[in-house]
């Protein structure tokens, strides 16, 4: 039986074996922490469900779809509530809905009659036909207009990426644009056309947005139970050598162990890589990953009784433009979207600080962090009593930024595997930062080292 190592624990790492376990390899799991998961952890507390990381999970086609049923956490799931559709941006200190139809477009009060005008003339912008690449700003700016970059594309680049437009790659960090632009010379026109030929399938597929009954932990949990040896956590490797095969030596309580491998997967972040004891030709290709930013983000979770919060939380939460000039990117109505995370009669409401936009904030004391988000949440939903739950969690390098020359890194950890059979390097920096990108580059990996160890 042919034997695989994967270092990390996160949902990549953990799909990885998953579907390796069931493509008959030996697997096993190595993570320096106690915990799986990576990011994504789930804090129950007085009737209050906090996520450390993504609150929710896209799932947008079927194999996503079959992987979650595979792994039978179909029962476990939990849907958003379906009467949420509204997203609001903040305009002038106040949320405003984000247009949902063309109707709804002509009647925002989100974008003035001239930015209504120029978003209609889109379909009439030539396809940009220059090489180099181009930050979403400008994609943005060329395509759109000025004020659909300021009041739609970067309060959006602030809740996927927490990042600043003005470096994302429109091509890696934002590919449907990209590829709409390309494919059919507009965003309006090729967004109408996919969605059409979405529907035309038989049996049209059901997109949705999911999270669990006992929080997004679950999915990390549920895969792990379904992997035929136990996670090793806790653990700490010590040497990483290759001759034939992959020899790892790692201890866990004092107790030293040494495996051979047939293949070696690493989804640690990059920002980790360099602490792996690969021999030196390795660990300095390596090393240049380590150059891909991170965004520093703090996750402010706060639980207040119903009747102190006047805005009626009748959507999914709410966007911050940066020319607003306010602390937060972003808050989650968490409570409106899943009405279990929160006891009766209380919402809960999960704010994002920091990111490219502030880093300095999201590394502030903690008392100044709450009270310039309550500061925020106050003028802009009506906050009229102290909170009667809190959780803090922060995250030093939150998410990987997919800025102006991102696709270097890309041909980088090409190289790497090229030069180094059989080693794989997986994780969010390479193939995208949701949930449901996570997994399926787990999945592509295992389909990659059953097909190159069969052969």
């Amino acid at each position: 039986m042919k034997s695989v190592a994967v270092i990390g624990s996160g949902i990549t790492g953990l799909a990885t074996a998953y579907r390796l376990n069931k493509l008959g390899f030996q697997v096993t799991v190595l993570e320096k922490k106690d915990s799986i998961g990576g990011v994504i952890q789930t804090v129950f507390e007085n009737g209050f469900i906090a996520e450390s990381g993504p609150n929710t999970m896209r799932v947008l086609d079927e194999e996503l779809d079959h992987f979650l049923k595979e792994i039978n956490i179909e029962n476990k799931i939990i849907e958003t509530d379906p009467r949420i559709k509204r997203r609001f941006v903040v305009k002038k200190g106040k949320p405003v809905p984000l247009p949902q139809s063309p109707f709804s477009l002509i009647t925002s009060p989100l974008f003035s009659a001239l930015a209504k005008l120029r978003l209609l003339q889109e379909p009439l912008i030539k396809k940009r036909t220059i090489n180099d690449e181009e930050c979403l700003a400008d994609f943005t700016r060329r395509r759109l207009g000025k004020e659909a970059l300021d009041y739609a594309i970067n309060p959006l680049a602030a809740g996927v990426y927490a990042g600043d437009p003005e470096k994302l790659s429109a091509k890696y960090a934002f590919p449907l644009f990209y590829n709409l632009e390309n494919e059919y010379g507009s965003l309006i026109i090729g967004g109408v056309k996919s969605r059409r030929k979405s529907r035309g399938s038989h049996p049209p597929f059901k997109k949705r947005i999911v999270s669990f009954k006992k929080g997004m932990g679950t999915l990390g949990e549920a895969i792990a139970l379904n992997l035929t040896h136990p996670v090793q956590t806790g653990i700490e490797i010590t040497s990483i050598n290759k001759k034939d095969k992959w020899n790892i030596i790692w201890k866990k309580n004092e107790e030293h162990k040494e495996d051979i491998f047939d293949a070696l997967v690493t989804t640690t972040p990059t920002h980790s890589m360099a602490s792996l004891p690969f021999d030196k030709n390795i660990s300095s290709s390596l090393d240049q990953l380590g150059s891909i930013p991170y965004t520093p983000i703090s996750i402010l979770v706060f639980g207040f009784k119903r009747e102190h919060v006047q805005h009626p939380l009748d959507g999914f939460g709410m966007l911050v433009p940066e020319k607003e000039k306010m602390n937060i990117l972003g808050t989650l109505f968490t409570s409106s979207v899943f009405p279990s995370h929160a006891p009766e009669g209380h919402v809960l409401l999960t704010t994002f600080i920091g990111g490219a936009r502030q880093p300095d904030v999201a590394t502030a004391p903690l008392d100044e962090q709450k009270s310039l988000v309550i500061n925020d949440l106050d003028q802009l939903l009506g906050i009229k009593g102290d909170p009667v739950y809190f959780k803090q969690f922060h995250w030093h390098n939150a998410i990987p930024q997919f800025n102006i020359g991102h696709n270097r890194y890309l041909e980088i950890i090409e190289e790497i595997e090229s030069d180094n059979p059989n080693l794989y390097i997986s994780g969010s920096y390479r193939t995208g930062v949701a949930v449901g990108k996570c997994l399926l580059a787990g999945l592509s990996t295992a389909d990659k080292i059953n097909l190159s160890l069969s052969t």
